[in-house]
């Protein structure tokens, strides 16, 4: 299990509307937009408390969304000390809770290693251990810096458990 995480990161992950001209064409969204083709009912910040399996409260400890962008607001010192862990611990709250929002089918992966750095976790081995997260994440199968990543029904309950151990809310 990945454990520990927090900061607020300089850079956040914008959470990107369907393309307009699209949905006027009746099209899911332009060729290279990933997003859903609807706007979820209720409020993100729930969507992935109930998703997650954690109150309201924790969420908000861990994130923000303010104008479409979705942030992690855990501070560094709460992450495993590990740029190894540290950069899976990133990685799952971000692509869990990206798609838990119902927000985007995917997160690249190029978008998780900003936020990795941003949070201090850089490590040089970013694409093996994005990789070596099969048990939580679905991977394109072309091999790029900016690989897409979907979540799998595992993470969810994974990131759950980190965001408990991340917050003070019981």
């Amino acid at each position: 299990m990945i454990s520990r995480l927090p900061h607020t990161p300089r850079r956040s992950i914008t959470l990107l509307a369907p393309d307009a001209d699209a949905a006027d064409r009746g099209e899911r969204g332009g060729a290279k937009d990933k997003t859903r083709n609807k706007t979820p009912a209720g409020d993100p910040l729930d969507k992935i408390a109930t998703k997650l399996g954690v109150t309201r409260e924790q969420v908000e400890e861990v994130y923000e969304i303010e104008r479409e962008e979705l942030r992690l607001i855990v501070t560094p010192a709460k992450l495993d000390a590990s740029h190894k862990v540290g950069t899976e611990q990133v990685a799952l709250l971000l692509a869990a809770g990206r798609q838990a929002a119902e927000l985007a089918d995917n997160t690249e992966s190029k978008a998780i290693r900003d936020v990795v750095d941003d949070y201090g976790k850089a490590d040089s081995n970013f694409g093996k251990i994005i990789s070596g997260m099969g048990q939580y994440f679905s991977l394109a199968t072309e091999k790029s810096k900016n690989r897409p990543v979907r979540v799998r029904r595992s993470a969810f309950a994974a990131a759950g458990e980190l965001v408990k151990s991340l917050t003070t809310t019981p």
